[in-house]
């Protein structure tokens, strides 16, 4: 159980990462559509 957590974890975490990259040259969409807490919590650490 732990381990597949553990997985889930990494794959979401790697799913982030991609959508961040790619976000990233739509910097100007993401902050039209997404001033909100879940942009702010998914895309934080692309913003640092």
């Amino acid at each position: 159980m732990i381990h597949i957590e553990d997985w889930s974890a990494t794959n979401i975490e790697m799913y982030i990462i991609k959508a961040c990259v790619i976000t990233t040259t739509k910097l100007s969409v993401c902050g039209a559509l997404c001033k909100s807490i879940v942009c702010f919590v998914f895309f934080s650490p692309c913003t640092r």
